[in-house]
């Protein structure tokens, strides 16, 4: 082969890395952000049941020491 054709075919090849690289951080980082998101709802809806249930003393101090 040619050293140019050689090049390339290395150049699409890291290319083709490079954007795989760049795809798979993007969606780390969005399945990340959804995460915290549904975290974040699920305690603040735990924090907001505590609130009417008496029984539930631990939670309602844990949701006011957070800022709940």
């Amino acid at each position: 082969m040619d050293g140019w054709l050689k090049a390339l075919i290395a150049t699409a090849c890291v290319v083709i890395v490079l954007g795989g690289g760049y795809y798979a951080i993007k969606e780390n980082a969005n399945a990340t952000a959804r995460a915290a998101e549904e975290k974040e709802r699920t305690i603040r809806n735990g924090c907001n049941a505590a609130k009417s249930n008496s029984s539930l003393t631990a939670l309602q101090e844990y949701c006011r020491d957070k800022g709940y």
